[in-house]
């Protein structure tokens, strides 16, 4: 059925879209992503959690805070 090879197309574009836009925040902020699953329902979301993963990272606990106290991750 012609429906079933549109969504199935739809489907492969939406992977590799997401799986560009993984590798691409990986190389720009420095970071390894997880494979799990987390909850980033919104723009200010995906900011606080690249921030701690920034500070988890690179730079310990010492710099949590300062990624936490960060404007993108008030709240």
């Amino acid at each position: 059925m012609p429906s079933q090879t549109v969504d199935r197309h739809l489907g492969t574009e939406i992977v590799l879209g997401v799986a560009e836009l993984v590798l691409t925040v990986e190389d720009r902020f420095r970071v390894r992503l997880s494979p799990d699953s987390v909850p980033l329902m919104i723009v200010g979301d995906v900011v606080r959690h690249i921030d701690k993963l920034a500070a988890l990272q690179q730079g310990g606990d010492a710099q949590i805070d300062a990624a936490m106290m960060h404007p993108s991750g008030m709240r």
